[in-house]
């Protein structure tokens, strides 16, 4: 007799208190899932910002590197640079195969036109 007492669920809350409940359950989940929903596109803008100010900086480096080089080169440091002598840097100049720039009596390689040739 006892076992069909405790079979018995005793309702405590009336259906109208069910349906309230319920109710507050799913505005409850849905402030929740609007609060995660803004977290998420809060973090994503974030991140983009970070990459873009990264990408802005990254090329502020490279412009201010780009500036401390000069912009051609002398005989000498493009032999150096070629692994070759200064005679054959200069034949080389001489018939093309690296081009150069005059500049009075010297003789001047375009540090860009260098590079080309060599990729």
């Amino acid at each position: 007799m006892q076992e069909q007492n405790t079979s018995k669920s005793t309702n405590i809350l009336t259906e109208d208190d069910t349906q309230k409940l319920k109710d507050a359950f799913v505005i409850l989940a849905r402030t929740i899932l609007k609060a995660i929903t803004m977290e998420t596109a809060s973090l994503i803008e974030s991140r983009y910002s970070a990459k873009e100010n990264s990408l802005k900086l990254l090329s502020d480096v490279t412009t201010v590197k780009c500036l401390e080089q000069p912009l051609a080169l002398s005989i000498a440091e493009t032999s150096k640079i070629l692994g070759l002598s200064r005679a054959s840097t200069y034949e080389a100049v001489r018939t093309g195969q690296i081009p150069s720039i005059r500049v009075g009596k010297r003789i001047i390689v375009p540090r860009a036109a260098l590079l080309k040739i060599l990729s």
